[in-house]
């Protein structure tokens, strides 16, 4: 009740147009300095950084101590993490940022002028992956393949308000929680904008068996998404997605990257497709 008491009376106190970072972290102590340092060089300067981590082993907290005293400990899950920054938040808006993130000098002021005179709630922020390794462009490739694609981009800045009383991230969905987000946006009719700056998602160097790891672990827990979302899930998880057909030029003019974002997708589907068989089969015995 104590806790309950002291959240509400937090999110009642909000502060005009501040904007506040949300990060959720885990053993992230080769990313997160350089995430924070983006933070604060935005050309927006009324902001606060809420970091929320999932009790990390490395140097993540003390590194993170250098840039805020919004430190909060948190588990198990980046939805978890995500709702406590959120509720310790003093924010009129809150921005969700991963900590291998890092944000472009006019991010936050270019999403507040399309959020404030365009009359939205929400932003979708489109990424971009630097160009490390051949692995890395192909993301990028697919990245730009999906640009305004309202199945696979989910916003990432909104006003709190709105957060609130959709009642934030569902903590049941491990995989696909800001696509499930997203919906949930729609469905109650709430204006998403697009921002023109971008975050950069330092992603590689790209290793396909960490890749596959990674996807075998959200096809574990991907059950909870499928269940709440069936005909959805089909659509989004389709490997013949639609944004394919409508960039079908790019495909065509850039073979190299055509062939390795295929090879992406291959380790992609077989281990997250397993994953999910795995976890339906788990769930179903227990």
């Amino acid at each position: 009740m104590k806790y309950q008491y002291q959240r509400n009376n937090r999110l009642n106190s909000i502060s005009k147009n501040l904007v506040s970072i949300i990060i959720p972290t885990k053993n992230e102590s080769k990313n997160i300095k350089q995430c924070l340092l983006s933070c604060q060089s935005q050309t927006y300067k009324n902001i606060e950084i809420i970091v929320v981590d999932n009790y990390s082993t490395d140097k993540t907290v003390e590194i993170t101590k250098q840039f805020t005293k919004n430190i909060y400990l948190k588990g198990n899950e980046r939805s978890q993490q995500r709702n406590y920054g959120a509720w310790q938040a003093r924010g009129k808006y809150l921005l969700f940022v991963d900590a291998d993130m890092e944000l472009e000098e006019e991010l936050i002021k270019n999403c507040l002028a399309v959020i404030q005179k365009q009359n939205y709630q929400a932003i979708t922020i489109p990424e971009k992956v630097p160009d490390v390794d051949f692995w890395s462009k192909c993301r990028n490739f697919e990245k730009k393949l999906y640009f305004r694609s309202t199945l696979i981009e989910a916003p990432r800045f909104i006003e709190r308000n709105t957060f609130k009383t959709l009642g934030g991230y569902d903590e049941k969905i491990i995989a696909s929680e800001d696509w499930d987000l997203a919906i949930r946006l729609r469905n109650n009719k709430i204006g998403i904008g697009y921002c023109t700056k971008h975050l950069i998602h330092h992603e590689g160097p790209i290793s396909l068996f960490v890749l596959a790891k990674k996807k075998f672990y959200y096809g574990l827990n991907l059950k909870a998404y499928i269940c709440k979302y069936p005909k959805k899930s089909i659509v989004q998880y389709n490997p013949l997605r639609r944004a394919y057909f409508e960039n079908i030029n790019d495909l065509i003019n850039n073979p190299r990257l055509t062939v390795g974002l295929l090879v992406l997708k291959i380790v992609e589907y077989t281990a997250g497709g397993l994953g999910v068989i795995l976890g339906i089969g788990k769930n179903e015995h227990t």
